[in-house]
């Protein structure tokens, strides 16, 4: 689910980045990488929770306004840090991200964003502070919009984009699979303002529910007639014939099988199931570590080879179970 700080939203900051190269190749965006970290390093002790926590908020540090920003960086720090078993180091980044980002003159911030110091505490067996910053989170505390709201406001954003620009004609989106509904009217040219005959008029429900229906993904953008291009469905008939052909389901057998499959498919959410399953991943992991501490001779090699022997039941699996229980280590289930 993407997301958008509220502040993100109501504030533009005034920094001015250093202007750095567009990387265009591989090599280049190494370098780029390079440069952006080294600009940080030496600005910031990364490696110290007195470092973190010493980033000052009052401003707002970038290089560029895509990877080259402070909270990015320290996300891919904490990323590196809890790679290599320091915990400590890589939640005090994230808290320290999460308390820049509304600054951030860009920010596509999804939920996972946020969840993934939910998850980093968990990891840490932090369980307490792991579900009181769920719930903050959940609750709002963090000043996060939901997907649902921030396609509202880049729909409306939109509309008056090409007001402001005096021009008059929109696309909608396509998407695949899409509903029924929406087969109707998506990959049309509509006319804002309906004095453009050559196209239909945009419909005002489009403009009340932000797409075809309540709920819709479907977005539209500015059409330059002559200049903008079509998608393959216009090939052979144009867009003002594609735009004025009946308003029906198009969509072919497959399509419509695919669309139910994917409505009916359960999303990932984060839920109790979620927070649940990742406390007990982490107990999981502790209980190996223990098991390999106890029976190094007999204890699998890796936590993934000690799973698939759980998970399969094997022989191997159920001498284990038995001589962990003479060490007084229950791990049978």
């Amino acid at each position: 689910m993407g997301i958008f700080s509220k502040k993100q939203i109501r504030n533009q900051s005034n920094s001015v980045p250093l202007q750095m190269p567009e990387p265009s190749s591989s090599e280049e965006y190494n370098q780029h990488r390079e440069k952006i970290d080294n600009h940080f390093e030496k600005r910031f002790d990364l490696n110290s929770i007195r470092g973190i926590n010493a980033i000052p908020v009052k401003e707002y540090h970038y290089l560029d306004e895509i990877t080259g920003r402070i909270d990015y960086v320290l996300r891919m720090k904490a990323g590196v840090h809890a790679t290599n078993k320091r915990m400590d180091l890589a939640i005090a980044c994230l808290r320290k991200a999460q308390e820049i980002m509304p600054k951030s003159p860009v920010g596509f911030w999804q939920e996972r964003d946020y969840m993934r110091l939910v998850s980093y505490l968990i990891q840490d067996g932090q369980f307490d502070e792991a579900r009181a910053e769920w719930n903050r989170i959940l609750n709002g505390e963090r000043g996060i919009i939901t997907d649902r709201e921030l396609h509202n406001i880049a729909f409306d954003k939109n509309i008056d984009s090409v007001k402001e620009l005096g021009a008059d004609l929109v696309r909608m989106s396509e998407s695949y699979p899409t509903c029924a509904e929406c087969s109707k009217y998506q990959g049309r040219v509509y006319s804002l303002s309906g004095k453009d005959r050559r196209f239909p008029k945009l419909p005002e429900q489009f403009i009340v529910n932000h797409g075809v229906h309540d709920g819709c993904r479907h977005s539209i953008g500015l059409y330059w007639d002559g200049v903008s291009t079509g998608l393959d469905s216009w090939e052979g008939i144009g867009p003002v014939a594609f735009s004025n052909r009946p308003f029906k389901d198009y969509r072919p057998p497959q399509e419509v099988e695919e669309y139910e499959k994917r409505k009916n498919e359960k999303r990932f959410v984060y839920d109790e199931e979620w927070f649940e399953s990742e406390k007990c991943r982490y107990l999981e992991r502790k209980l190996y570590e223990k098991i390999c501490e106890t029976l190094p001779d007999i204890a699998p090699k890796s936590y993934s080879g000690y799973m698939r022997m759980k998970n399969a039941n094997t022989k191997n699996y159920l001498k284990l179970v038995e001589a962990a229980k003479q060490h007084g280590i229950s791990i049978e289930e």
